[in-house]
């Protein structure tokens, strides 16, 4: 896995005159480091990063990267640019595509998982807009509350590169609105969270009623049930979501 390849350690500058080679030794050369969601008619970058620790990216130059190849093949094609990929627009939904390159001397590898939006109608990322407590309680509003297909969810106060403050598992049956999540683990994981209630969908506005998802600012505390409103702000998604 290219997880198992990411070394934490000092930063050792390469005097190389090759621009598609690494600045710093021990650099990886990644895409992106868990499957990427995409529904059909979708399309992401291809661009490459060296990393040589979690959180620390160089992107490295367009013309580095080649040997660009699909498998299997049919289901997600390159762009036009040659530095995109889409998928089709008749690509069964769940199929997971691989892809492969090259940066200088190394390999590059990654996954697209095709995931139609009726399948997973909260898949996302979402920011709240409002949130009313019971006992007049005002959390701090969540910057990022992300779910993808695959059940897999997390929660960010303030966003920074991977950081997230938790994580785990959600399940949604939209027929009966009803929402719960289980947290797994997490950098900042507040008390008495209640993530059992209803969830219902009003085009890009998602609202979470009779939960408590926290507040960083009263760790220890609280919050009764709140009702939370939160607006669409992408369907990009890895999934599960990374842990840092």
């Amino acid at each position: 896995m290219i997880e198992a390849l990411i070394l934490a350690g000092s930063l050792a500058l390469v005097q190389t005159s090759d621009d598609c080679s690494p600045r710093v030794e021990n650099a990886v050369a990644i895409w992106w480091l868990r499957p990427l969601e995409l529904a059909p008619g979708a399309s992401a970058s291809l661009a490459a990063y060296w990393m040589d620790r979690p959180n620390s990216l160089e992107r490295a130059p367009r013309h580095c990267v080649t040997n660009i190849a699909f498998s299997p093949e049919g289901i997600v094609a390159l762009e036009a640019d040659g530095v995109s990929a889409r998928v089709m627009d008749d690509a069964p939904s769940a199929a997971l595509v691989t892809i492969t390159g090259r940066i200088g001397d190394q390999s590059l590898e990654a996954q697209i998982r095709v995931v139609r939006p009726e399948d997973a109608p909260l898949r996302g990322s979402w920011r709240q807009a409002i949130a009313t407590c019971s006992e007049g309680v005002v959390p701090e509003p969540i910057e990022e509350l992300v779910f993808n297909a695959t059940g897999g969810f997390s929660v960010t106060w303030t966003p920074f590169e991977v950081y997230k403050d938790y994580w785990g598992s959600y399940r949604f049956d939209p027929a009966y609105q009803s929402f719960s999540a289980e947290v797994e683990d997490g950098n900042q994981r507040p008390a008495n969270l209640d993530l059992a209630g209803t969830a219902s969908l009003v085009g890009n506005e998602l609202i979470l009623e009779d939960v408590w998802f926290g507040d960083p600012t009263r760790i220890a505390a609280g919050g009764g049930r709140c009702t939370y409103r939160f607006v669409r702000t992408g369907t990009f998604v890895q999934a599960p979501p990374i842990s840092s």
